[in-house]
């Protein structure tokens, strides 16, 4: 079958800061915004953006593992695990200093 369609992405960084900085300007002083850079920043690439986007305290992933990977990138940032917390990743969230998301109230007896 013969594809018509060509998709193209187009991504602009400037497009990227400039949302940035007008959520963060709402948010008003003292907020800190965390932009969720899962999946390769939606396939924008993780690296761009963030060089784009200079002096986040804090990113959002959706894995320990996409945090780890993130980590040796970005020694001091605040990376946040949406999935949460599993028993079996404790360690790795520890030693790579990760912060999971509690969503449910299960998970706090066993940290």
């Amino acid at each position: 079958m013969k594809n018509f369609r060509k998709t193209i992405l187009r991504v602009d960084l400037n497009a990227i800061v400039h949302n940035f900085n007008a959520i963060k300007k709402r948010a008003g002083e003292g907020v800190r915004i965390a932009p969720v850079l899962k999946a390769d920043a939606y396939g924008l690439g993780v690296k761009e953006v963030m060089q784009a986007l200079p002096g986040l305290e804090s990113v959002c992933v959706a894995s320990v593992e996409e945090g780890i990977a993130l980590r040796r990138l970005h020694g001091e940032i605040e990376i946040i695990i949406l999935s949460g917390l599993c028993r079996p990743a404790l360690k790795a969230i520890e030693k790579n200093r990760l912060t999971p998301v509690v969503f449910e109230p299960t998970i706090i007896p066993f940290l």
